[in-house]
């Protein structure tokens, strides 16, 4: 069984060593996404079967391919504004709930040729907004440290974390 915190690149050397299975790494993401998503809201649409066609694309991958792609194995998911093609792209947006993207962005095509598994497409604010913002299809994601603030502690650290966000990128 995989640590659900486990690290990229030892996920990565797992593969490698061949001590796990790309299907076996797509299936215990996949099954905790099932079993927390519910509670969390991190993801607006899960890709259960993307990543595992993405499992079947990457084991009929030769030697030489596999040496080509620096993420081969490795799963991932992209936020709710990427488009990505035939997979549900809201943008956190009731008026795009149902739009589906006639190709991919640049980034889902790169990640797919750098072997990576979209596992999906993780919840955003509409548009990609700032909080205060809230979109109609915003998931909340609950936060038992906010909870626990009262409404003026709420702004500050929120203020907070945005500004210390903001400074390091």
């Amino acid at each position: 069984m995989l640590n659900p915190y486990i690290e990229a690149w030892q996920v990565h050397d797992l593969i490698e060593k061949k001590e796990v299975k790309l299907r076996e790494v797509a299936e215990f993401f996949n099954l905790r996404i099932e079993k927390l998503n519910p509670k969390l809201g991190a993801f607006m649409t899960a890709t259960p079967e993307r990543a595992m066609a993405d499992v079947a694309r990457l084991e009929k991958a030769t030697a030489a391919e596999i040496s080509k792609m620096p993420l081969y194995g490795i799963p991932y998911s992209l936020k709710d504004l990427t488009w990505t093609k035939d997979i549900k792209t809201t943008m956190g947006s009731k008026k795009y709930e149902n739009y589906m993207p006639p190709v991919d962005a640049e980034i889902t095509v790169r990640m797919r040729n750098a072997g990576g598994i979209l596992l999906g497409k993780t919840a955003t604010l509409e548009f990609g907004g700032r909080h205060f913002a809230g979109g109609p299809l915003e998931t909340r994601t609950p936060d038992p440290l906010i909870k626990s603030l009262t409404r003026a502690r709420k702004r500050v650290a929120f203020v907070g974390s945005f500004v210390t966000y903001d400074s390091i990128c």
